[in-house]
This record gives C-alpha cells, structure tokens and sequence, in this order.
C-alpha cells in the first residue's frame, strides 16, 4: 500500500511537473512523457510491477486532470509496458530495444509521426535514464542495511 501510495504521488508530481511547467520551455509538441519515461525505467531495472503499476496510476492522473476519455490514457500506458514486458521477458533484455521501444511508445501516444515527435521520444529516452540513476541512488540509500530497523 506504501509503495502505491508514493507511484501515486510521485506520478502526481511528474504530470503536474509535464503539463504545467515543461511546456512553457519545451512548447506542447516536444514535451517529453514523464510517466512513460517512470514506467520504462523501472522496467529497465526488472520492476515489472513497479512499472504497471506507474503506468496505471500515471494513466490515470493524466486522465483525470485531462478532457478526453477516461482510461484512453491508462490504456494506452497500460497496453505499452505490457507489450515492452512480454518484449523484454521472451525475446530479449537488451537496453537498446528498451530505448527503441520508448521511441515507438512515444510515437503511438503522440498519434503522429513527425520531427517533433521523434524528438520528444529522445526526450523520453534521456528523462529514462535520469529516472534510473535516480531509482538506483534512492534504492541503495534507503533500501540498504544501515536503514533497516534490526530486530
């Protein structure tokens, strides 16, 4: 329940961070996708879980402070880390499908494919690998022995 509550408000922050604050430095075409960025980090480091679950909880988010459909979004994010997880689990774990396949994911959410797009995938690609060493340093720091409470 913790770790759901802080995908929760760690996907609040990025969308709110995404929709409101990006686009006034990148312009609406190039902003990059924060939680399919957050998804496809975990994703890299084998939180399959970790990754649904910030899909579906960004998904979400994005849909409820947006106009369109409720769960196109969710959909969409859902249906992406699904297909790069059966990807990565039969066919192979190599980071350069990972970072091909942001690309595609980026290109399929934007619904076109133009400079503006691809460059926004590249935008995502980079923001992954922020949000990688991020998960690892805040893994290692609180996740390591000298922080748990010894019984």
């Amino acid at each position: 329940m913790k770790k759901v509550l802080f995908l929760t408000l760690v996907n609040l922050i990025l969308i709110i961070f995404q929709d409101y604050f990006f686009i006034e430095f990148f312009g609406a075409g190039l902003i990059p996708n924060f939680v399919l960025s957050l998804s496809f980090a975990f994703l890299v480091l084998d939180l399959g879980e970790a990754a649904l679950t910030s899909a579906l909880l960004g998904g979400l988010i994005i849909d409820l402070f947006g106009i369109g459909i409720i769960g196109q979004n969710t959909l969409i994010f859902v249906l992406i880390i699904l297909i790069a997880n059966l990807l990565r689990t039969y066919i192979s774990k190599m980071l350069i499908l990972q970072i091909i396949l942001l690309i595609i994911a980026t290109v399929i959410y934007k619904g076109s494919l133009s400079f503006a797009v691809v460059y926004s995938g590249f935008l995502n690609v980079l923001l992954m690998f922020v949000f990688i060493t991020l998960i690892k340093k805040v893994t290692r720091k609180f996740l390591s022995t000298t922080y748990r409470i010894k019984a």
